[in-house]
């Protein structure tokens, strides 16, 4: 009788140790099939392989970025990645803002400026793309030597794009009208 309860107990045992691993294992693999990194590469798959939601896609990096209650840069990176390969100018001149600010990435002004720049030269280019870059013109940022008239050219053109809302476009633009010359103490 002895050994009886002995085999019950091991028994027992051995159950509740294949319930707790079985429980164990179920758990890891719930915890990977709704992990946030499965989810966002799930929805970047879905916007990398339909051009049709590029447009989307920036505007989602952007919120990401920018909006203090959802802000994930790493996620904004992704998002923003996705318009600036598929050349669209807004995800261009945002993924320059990235470089540039040195958040979501790496800083480097340099690349900023060239992301500002091919974002400028594509049809639909936003005006803070021509401010970002005047801006670059006139302080002389990273490689780009300051350029009284490269500055007054770009600001301008965001200017007219921008109108109203190029804010920094007119402050800039007033301040090289009224002097007549680039900063010579920025940097």
């Amino acid at each position: 009788m002895g050994i009886d309860i002995l085999k019950k107990i091991i028994l027992f045992i051995l159950l509740h140790v294949i319930f707790f691993l079985f429980i164990y294992v179920a758990g890891a693999n719930a915890k990977e099939k709704t992990s946030a990194e499965e989810i966002l590469e799930t929805i970047i798959g879905y916007y990398t392989h339909n051009h049709n939601q590029t447009v989307l896609a920036v505007n989602l990096g952007w919120d990401f970025y920018t909006d203090v209650k959802y802000r994930n840069f790493d996620i904004a990176y992704n998002f923003t990645r996705i318009g600036a390969q598929d050349k669209h100018p807004f995800g261009l001149n945002n993924l320059g803002v990235m470089y540039e600010e040195g958040y979501a990435i790496a800083k480097d002004v340099d690349k900023a400026f060239e992301l500002y720049l091919e974002a400028s030269q594509l049809p639909g280019a936003p005006w803070y793309a021509y401010s970002n870059l005047g801006r670059h013109f006139l302080l002389g940022i990273g490689n780009v030597d300051s350029s009284f008239d490269m500055a007054k050219q770009h600001l301008t053109k965001a200017k007219e794009l921008g109108g109203e809302e190029a804010g920094t476009a007119h402050v800039y633009l007033e301040w090289l009208e009224e002097k007549q010359r680039v900063p010579n103490d920025y940097m």
